[in-house]
């Protein structure tokens, strides 16, 4: 029976007892929470403080236990698994928790348990758990996509560049067909074209244009080109770097002048032009040329 103040009044076999619901004590023992389970696409794991998986292992079914004996059905959980959610999840007395399809990165799950009287103890020591990521989402396979995407557009471009110059040159070709020069004149302005080379230098003038040259073997300028194009296959500047490359080579070998001074020796009229046609044609700069002639000194 209750009486007026709340008190309660049982009879028993010593007699008659009486007590006040609000003199029953408190527990506030914080008692200790541990992780009790770790399951992986259903298979149990080993757990340690940091836990790695791969891509496909990432549906996740952990269960903690509170140590708490007294009235142990009225414990209640609490998890927040950091850098995925945003919210604790209160699970009540459910002492597990699920995640499916997590994706790639490193988490750290908290979790808490309360006793029967509400009182929550937070494990001070979260669990580390990294999901590999796939192949396609490392960074080396984005440096390997960008690195073919470049060679892709590089390689688009040197085609390109190839097909314009092989179009130049069925232009130029297509200019001669109606040429009245015979195999014999042509054969006879090669013969004075390369003798003026070879005995003038005039390739060492860094001014020299397809009118110069054909005035002084005295030719027609076009005359001169068609004979160029069609005897060595070349345009004029590109006949004329083959005399300036040559020489240079020359230089680079037997002197000790500066790249810069052998460049405007050879008839190039610029550094950056020297250095890409020398490049282009030798496979290697002009410094690395000279090293192969170690009696020379380097500059």
């Amino acid at each position: 029976m209750r009486d007026k103040s709340g008190s309660l009044y049982y009879g028993g076999l010593t007699g008659m007892c009486l007590f006040h619901p609000d003199s029953l004590p408190i527990n506030n023992y914080k008692a200790p929470i541990m992780l009790k389970d770790f399951i992986v696409n259903g298979s149990s794991q080993k757990i340690s403080k940091s836990i790695i998986l791969n891509p496909n292992q990432n549906n996740l079914e952990i269960s903690t236990i509170l140590l708490n004996f007294i009235q142990p059905e009225k414990n209640n959980y609490a998890f927040y698994m950091e850098n995925y959610d945003s919210i604790w999840h209160y699970t009540g007395n459910k002492n597990s928790i699920q995640y499916f399809n997590l994706p790639k990165g490193t988490y750290k799950l908290h979790f808490k348990g309360a006793n029967n009287d509400g009182v929550w103890t937070l494990n001070k020591n979260p669990l580390i758990i990294t999901i590999k990521p796939r192949f396609y989402q490392t960074k080396y396979f984005y440096l390997l996509v960008i690195g073919l995407v470049i060679l892709l557009i590089l390689g688009f471009s040197l085609y390109k560049f190839y097909l314009l110059r092989k179009l130049s040159r069925q232009k130029e070709m297509m200019r001669y067909n109606n040429s009245n020069l015979s195999s014999k004149k042509i054969s006879e302005i090669n013969k004075r074209l390369l003798e003026k080379l070879n005995t003038d230098d005039l390739y060492l003038d860094a001014d020299l244009s397809l009118q110069k040259l054909a005035s002084s073997i005295k030719v027609n300028p076009n005359n001169l080109s068609q004979v160029i194009n069609q005897v060595h296959n070349k345009n004029f500047n590109e006949f004329i770097n083959t005399y300036r490359l040559t020489e240079a080579k020359k230089l680079l070998k037997t002197t000790s002048l500066k790249i810069e001074a052998v460049a405007f020796d050879s008839g190039f009229n610029s550094l950056s032009t020297f250095n890409a046609y020398f490049k282009k044609e030798t496979r290697q700069t002009p410094s690395a040329y000279r090293k192969q002639f170690p009696d020379t000194k380097n500059s």
